[in-house]
């Protein structure tokens, strides 16, 4: 289990570095985490580890990801669509394949907003697109991260709630 906790995150991303250079990454059968932490273990089950530190580290990267102007535009305030969608593969092509094809099982957790418990989207991760949505929906934060995230029929928000 990883940690989420929105920043935070740098946290955990930095331990699940340090799980990968100490060559542990795939000593572990699954990695269950919510919000940053279920990114964190998208990153570690990957091998692609430090890849991953520079979303947590490169303002660049970062710049778009909060912007109170767009509290009245059609964009979230957090944009993690952009940065799953867009960043992630900038900054580590193939990054999403790499995950479906880890032996180590990623379970994502978010918040189904039906019935507000917390969720794993495991069984909903089939391909490379809701590998992505899996992503977005665990790290969706309510009314600043836009509308639910829709998959397989539910709609899903930050298993912080």
């Amino acid at each position: 289990m990883i940690e989420g906790g929105g920043m935070r995150g740098a946290v955990s991303g930095g331990m699940a570095m340090a799980l990968h250079e100490l060559g542990l990454a795939e000593s572990f059968d699954a990695a269950y985490g919510s919000s940053a932490g279920a990114l964190n273990a998208l990153w570690l089950i990957s091998g692609r580890a430090e890849d991953g530190m520079p979303t947590w580290t490169d303002a660049e990267l970062g710049k778009d990801l909060m912007s109170k102007r767009r509290i009245f535009g059609k964009r979230p305030i957090v944009d993690m669509k952009t940065m799953i969608e867009q960043n992630y593969e900038i900054v580590s092509p193939g990054l999403f394949e790499a995950v479906l094809a880890a032996d180590t099982e990623f379970h994502p957790l978010a918040t189904d907003i039906e019935t507000g418990l917390a969720v794993d989207l495991h069984d909903q991760v089939r391909d490379r697109e809701s590998l992505i949505l899996a992503a977005r929906a665990t790290s969706n934060l309510p009314l600043i991260g836009g509308p639910p995230v829709a998959m397989n029929g539910g709609r899903y928000l930050d298993a912080g709630l």
